[in-house]
């Protein structure tokens, strides 16, 4: 019994010591510290998905290129969350170095909310390439992913739709009359 408890514990003990590195490394970066960058992006690259979490919010946070190039590599992350933290940083920072890969992630990730969140960052960044996906859900029979469509319309087309049942309606109607706008205009 004792050994077990004593091997969860130790994980843990290891994600709480992983995630005050993040912290501290913050701390330091906000004060300019050339060595806090390296130290966020190590920990980015921890096998702990919560600590790799973690390192994007700070990331994201601190900015700047080499907080970029450091969110573009957990963009390819194994674990959705941390894509899906990667993915909204993107979007927050502007980054639109990161649009081939949105496109990619929108295109072939397995996490249909994941290329959901892909397809609004890509609306952020000024791009409508993930409103054909946001059709798609939006005549699904998954309420949960019609309401997260309709909402995510407002990144991608700026206009809000509450995330309801009426919302979804209001949505399908609203394309319908006003679909030509994204088509013919070349912005689909």
């Amino acid at each position: 019994m004792i050994e077990c408890e004593k091997k969860q514990t130790e994980p843990n003990e290891r994600r709480i010591k992983q995630l005050a590195a993040c912290e501290a490394a913050l701390s330091l970066a906000r004060r300019k510290d050339a060595n806090a960058m390296r130290a966020l992006l190590s920990l980015s690259r921890d096998n702990d998905p919560a600590v790799r979490i973690r390192a994007a919010e700070c990331l994201m946070e601190v900015g700047g290129q080499r907080a970029v190039i450091g969110l573009l590599n957990l963009l390819d992350d194994p674990h959705p969350e941390v894509r899906q933290t990667a993915i909204d940083a993107v979007g927050v920072l502007r980054t639109h170095i990161a649009i081939e890969k949105l496109e990619m992630i929108l295109a072939k990730d397995p996490d249909v909310t994941i290329r959901l969140r892909a397809a609004r960052t890509l609306g952020k960044l000024g791009s409508r390439k993930g409103l054909l996906l946001v059709i798609r859900l939006l005549d699904k029979k998954d309420e949960y992913l019609k309401r997260l469509a309709a909402r995510s319309l407002k990144d991608i087309i700026g206009k809000y739709f509450e995330p309801t049942a009426e919302g979804v309606k209001s949505a399908k109607r609203y394309l319908e009359i006003n679909m030509h706008k994204f088509i013919n205009g070349g912005m689909v």
